[in-house]
């Protein structure tokens, strides 16, 4: 799970989407330069989040697959 610091810089990408700032946004010096940076490490970390979660869910759900096709052999084998 992201830690909050992660997770207000997601929030502060979101607001600076709204505001429409992000099309006007260029790196002009370090400071901006490790801002996106930060920005940047928090999307990694929240895309990993999600691709844990997928993973896991995909797993979750080829187990009852199996665990389904597996109880309708029985049958099929009988016919």
């Amino acid at each position: 799970m992201m830690n909050n610091y992660l997770t207000e810089e997601l929030m502060e990408i979101e607001q600076f989407e709204e505001c429409g700032d992000a099309e006007r946004f260029k790196i002009k010096d370090l400071d901006s330069s490790n801002w996106v940076f930060r920005k940047l490490k928090a999307i990694d970390e929240s895309n990993n989040e999600i691709k844990e979660l997928a993973k896991k869910e995909i797993e979750r759900i080829k187990g009852w697959e199996k665990k389904k096709l597996e109880a309708t052999e029985g049958s099929k084998e009988l016919f």
